[in-house]
C-alpha cells in the first residue's frame, strides 16, 4: 500500500472519505420513525423480468412497499395478484413480496420492541447479527429477523389466496430440530428455521436492510451541546450569555506529541496520545444565543 489512501487495498479505506447525512440510528425506540424508514421505497417502481415478450418492465404499486430479493424478480408482486390462489402460488417462487401500512408498522412495533430488549447496539453489525450469549432466545436471529418473524409476514395476509399460498410453501416447512439436535452441534438452536429461507418469496431481514443499510448508524457523530454564564456583583444586575456549538467527530485520530499523524486506518494504540483521545472533534459552527433562543 503506497500513499496512505491509494493502492491496491484502498477499498478498505474509501470509507473513511465518506459520510452520511440525517444518518438513522438503529437504537431508536419510536415506532413512527422506524414506519418511515421500513417504507422508504413505498410507491416506487420495480424493475422486473418480462417472461412472455422478453427484456424487463416497470410494476409500480403507490400504496404498497415493495421487499425486493437480491435479483431482478421474473414475476409480479404476491400481493398484487393474493386473490387469485393459483398466481399467488407463483408470484411466490418468482415474483416478490410488497408490504401494506399496516404490516410495515406491525413490523416497527415487534423491532421496538427488540430493540428495547437487546440495546443499546454499539455497532450496526450488533444490530444485524444474532448474539453470542447465554440469552438463548437471542441466539438463534437478530433484532430485524426476530422482528419479522413476530410480525408473520411469511406465513400471514389479508388477501385469501396469499395467506393459503404463504401458509402452505413456508408454514411449518421448518428444519427438522431433532436432527440438528442429534448433529452435536455447540448451539443447535442457531440452525432452527425455514428451508425457504433465502429463496424467491420468502422475507428476511437482508432484503429490508438492502435499501436502508447505508444511513444507518449505531450513534451519531455530530453534536450540539449549549453552554451558559452569568456574572453578578453585589447591588448590580447580573448578565448572562448563551452559546451554541456544533462539534463533529473527524474520521482522523488525535496527532501524537510528535505531530505524527494517526490515520483513520491505523491502529491506534502505536500512538500513546491518539489512544488516550480517539478521533479528533472539530466545531463546525459556533453562535450566540438570546434568552428566547433557549
Amino acid at each position: 500500500l503506497t500513499g496512505g489512501s491509494s493502492g491496491p487495498l484502498a477499498f478498505e479505506r474509501i470509507a473513511s472519505f465518506l459520510a452520511v447525512e440525517g444518518a438513522f440510528n438503529v437504537n431508536s425506540t419510536s415506532v413512527d420513525a422506524w414506519s418511515s424508514v421500513l417504507s422508504m421505497l413505498k410507491g416506487k417502481s420495480v424493475v422486473r423480468a418480462d417472461r412472455i415478450n422478453g427484456g424487463y418492465e416497470l410494476e409500480t404499486e403507490s400504496e404498497l412497499t415493495p421487499v425486493l430479493p437480491n435479483m431482478v424478480p421474473a414475476g409480479s408482486s404476491a400481493e398484487s395478484v393474493g386473490a387469485v390462489n393459483i398466481s399467488a402460488y407463483e408470484a411466490l417462487w418468482n415474483g416478490f413480496r410488497a408490504l401494506e401500512d399496516s404490516q410495515i408498522r406491525e413490523l416497527a412495533k415487534n423491532l421496538v420492541t427488540q430493540v428495547k430488549a437487546r440495546g443499546p447496539f454499539l455497532s450496526v453489525g450488533q444490530f444485524v447479527n444474532r448474539e453470542l450469549s447465554t440469552r438463548s432466545a437471542f441466539n438463534r436471529t437478530g433484532a430485524l429477523q426476530s422482528a419479522i418473524d413476530a410480525s408473520n409476514l411469511n406465513v400471514d395476509a389479508d388477501a385469501a389466496g396469499l395467506d393459503v399460498a404463504l401458509k402452505d410453501r413456508f408454514d411449518g416447512n421448518k428444519m427438522p430440530e431433532n436432527l440438528i439436535n442429534d448433529a452435536g452441534f455447540v448451539s443447535p438452536t442457531a440452525l432452527y428455521g425455514q428451508r425457504n429461507e433465502g429463496g424467491t418469496g420468502y422475507m428476511n431481514q437482508a432484503q429490508l436492510l438492502k435499501p436502508i443499510a447505508a444511513s444507518l448508524a449505531a450513534r451519531s457523530d455530530t453534536f450540539v451541546i449549549r453552554s451558559y454564564g452569568d456574572f453578578a456583583k453585589s447591588g448590580e444586575s447580573s448578565t448572562q450569555a448563551w452559546c451554541e456549538v456544533v462539534v463533529q467527530r473527524d474520521p482522523a485520530y488525535v496527532s501524537g506529541m510528535t505531530g505524527a499523524q494517526v490515520m483513520p486506518w491505523g491502529d491506534p494504540s502505536t500512538n500513546p496520545v491518539a489512544n488516550e483521545f480517539g478521533r479528533k472533534m472539530k466545531i463546525v459552527k459556533f453562535r450566540w444565543l438570546e434568552s428566547d433562543d433557549i
